[in-house]
């Protein structure tokens, strides 16, 4: 004998509603797992990344002799570190010439840029303040203090790139 159409229908009603029941208890589980190895994935690539990372080389930092540098151009010396991402001896040269012309903000505007690129963020801030009391508004050394200044702050992180 068929069930009265009420009660198939609660009967139906019910099994949807373990199937339900049920079924939440399996996607959270499924999900967590699924959580749970993307988290070991990443970290496997980040170890990776560290490892590749202290297999390569640093190429020595050169010792600089400073007092040769009226044969060579400062400015082009300092560019030269700061395209081959060698911060430390563009520091010494851009620290050369800022004690040789401390009145010629060009190389602290260089030394800026350096402490920007290497992510020296404390001593960015530094030469930022003192850069940005020192220059004019409408001083083109002034705009580019500021768009190193967004770099940093947009993303800490980054190397901002000319």
């Amino acid at each position: 004998m068929p069930l009265p159409l009420p009660l198939s229908l609660l009967l139906l009603g019910l099994a949807v509603l373990v199937a339900i029941v049920l079924g939440a208890g399996i996607v959270p589980g499924r999900r967590r797992d699924a959580q749970h190895r993307l988290a070991q994935e990443r970290e496997a690539r980040h170890q990776i990344a560290r490892k590749a990372a202290a297999s390569v080389p640093k190429a020595p930092v050169r010792e600089i002799d400073l007092s040769q540098s009226d044969v060579i151009s400062i400015r082009g010396e300092i560019d030269r570190c700061i395209a081959q991402e060698r911060w430390e001896e563009g520091s010494k040269w851009a620290m050369h010439a800022i004690q040789t012309q401390p009145n010629q903000p060009d190389f602290q505007l260089k030394l800026a840029e350096i402490h920007c690129r290497a992510g020296q963020q404390r001593e960015f801030r530094a030469l930022f303040n003192e850069l940005a009391a020192r220059l004019p508004v409408t001083d083109p050394r002034r705009r580019k203090l500021f768009a190193l200044a967004r770099a940093v702050m947009s993303d800490p992180g980054a190397t901002p790139r000319p």
